[in-house]
Order: structure tokens, then sequence, then C-alpha cells
């Protein structure tokens, strides 16, 4: 085997380091533009706000034990925070999330949001228990349970499409 010179060390030493910057380039490159597309793709889930709640009934079943019967409505909005992705709402339900309340969960019809797009809703809960009292403030907590499926506009029409093939099928 011949003797490397000096020269031909460094040249292949040379060679070694701008493989590797292009390596590192290509990764870096290809790491924001995924960065991009993932921040604009990715699915955010919805965002809910209560805009308005009151109670609509209060009674008092049991006096000593701060027994309460009563209803709360709750005005509340749905926000689709995606540009390109429908968000497509399977069930809706509203709890009184509080373990020592008798609630009734309330379920909203399933509809279809698209992107960038706010829905406005209605529940009234029926609940009856010991509401949390803090500083003479009544604390009454309430969860929203959501089954949610998000498509692009291209693939719910396939899916509207694919469903009406198989009614007509039948």
């Amino acid at each position: 085997m011949p003797q490397l010179t000096r020269d031909d060390r460094y040249f292949y030493l040379a060679v070694v380091c701008s493989v590797i910057g292009i390596v590192v380039c290509f990764f870096a490159i290809f790491g924001s533009v995924y960065a991009v597309l993932w921040k604009s793709f990715y699915p955010h889930g919805p965002q809910i706000t209560v805009t308005n709640a009151s109670l609509t009934q209060l009674n008092s079943i049991d006096y000593a034990e701060n027994t309460l019967d009563y209803n709360l409505a709750l005005n509340f909005t749905i926000r689709n925070r995606n540009r390109w992705v429908g968000i497509d709402y399977r069930s809706i339900q509203v709890i009184g999330a509080q373990i020592s309340y008798k609630s009734v969960a309330v379920s909203a019809t399933p509809f279809y949001q698209e992107g960038k797009n706010t829905t406005a809703m209605h529940a009234l809960l029926q609940l009856q228990g010991e509401p949390r009292e803090m500083a003479g403030v009544y604390s009454i907590d309430v969860m929203f349970v959501l089954q949610v499926v998000s498509t692009l506009p291209s693939a719910r029409v396939f899916l509207e499409n694919k469903d009406t093939e198989s009614v007509l099928d039948e």
C-alpha cells in the first residue's frame, strides 16, 4: 500500500468534512420544512368558551344539609381554530363535574364544523346537590366531553359520498 502524503490526508479530511456538512445541512433544511408543515397542518383541538351561565331555577330541598335543586343554563361557543381541517362532532356532552351532584348529562346533536369557524350552543343542566362554597361564593364545575373526528375537506366529501353510495346500494 502506498504511503499517503500530507496533502492527500488533508484532501481526504476535507472530503469527509464536506460530506458531514452536507448531511447536517440536509437534516437542518428537512427539519425546518417539517416543523413548518407540522405547525400548518396539525389539527388543533376545539376551543370551548362559556359565554354566559345563569341559574334559571333554585330550590332548597334540605335546608339543614344545604342541598339545592337548580337548573344551570349555559351558553357556550365551540371554535375550530384550524384553517383547513374540519371537525366532525360525533357527540357533545355537558356534565356537572362535582362528585356530590346528581347531574343529568345534556347531549347536543352531532354536526360538522368547517375550519376557522365558531358555533354558538346552549345547554340546560338540572343539578341537585351541595355546591362548593368559598368565602360566600358558590362554585359549580362543568365538564365538556367531546367525541370528534378531524378531517380535511376533500376527505369529508369522500366520506359523505361513500355513505350515500352504501345507502343507495341497500
